[in-house]
């Protein structure tokens, strides 16, 4: 495996990150389970888990294993082509769910988004209407006020 060496960062040198976190002065080169480790090894519990990312953890040996052997298959296709482990998934889930169709999205934006766009196809609710009363209608209503009129407008306000 090749390991990528990468020069340690100089705290009086300017970073090249656009300033969108307000970043912590730590930083971690490894995980186990629900762990993290600085490069001195000083042992950190993950309780954000990469931001909902590794909720099972990091380094497992079976999930690792199996994300190697699937990049080594095939990392990616668009969602334009047929993907034969999401058309099972999503037979599975519709079976336990007892739901006819599923949708599968890459972020909880992504999914947000849809989840607005099959409600209002659905029960045909037109613009306004579809946040009046439902319980997080109060916080995409707050959302929707730091966004620009244009967007409001356009997209569904």
């Amino acid at each position: 495996m090749n390991h990528i060496t990468l020069a340690p960062v100089q705290p009086d040198q300017p970073s090249h990150l656009m300033a969108t976190y307000g970043r912590q002065a730590i930083s971690f080169v490894r995980g186990r389970g629900s762990y993290l480790y600085t490069e001195d090894g000083t042992e950190y519990l993950d309780a954000l888990t990469g931001i909902a990312v590794c909720g099972l953890g990091h380094s497992h040996p079976v999930i690792a294993e199996a994300i190697a052997e699937q990049a080594a298959t095939l990392i990616h296709t668009s969602n334009l082509f047929e993907i034969p482990w999401q058309t099972a998934a999503a037979q599975k889930l519709a079976e336990v769910s007892g739901m006819q169709e599923v949708f599968f999205s890459n972020s909880g934006a992504e999914a947000n988004e849809g989840a607005i766009k099959i409600a209002r196809k659905a029960f045909k609710i037109l613009k306004s209407s579809l946040l009046k009363n439902l319980f997080m209608g109060v916080h995409w209503r707050r959302y929707l006020q730091q966004v620009t009129v244009k967007f409001r407008k356009a997209f569904f306000l």
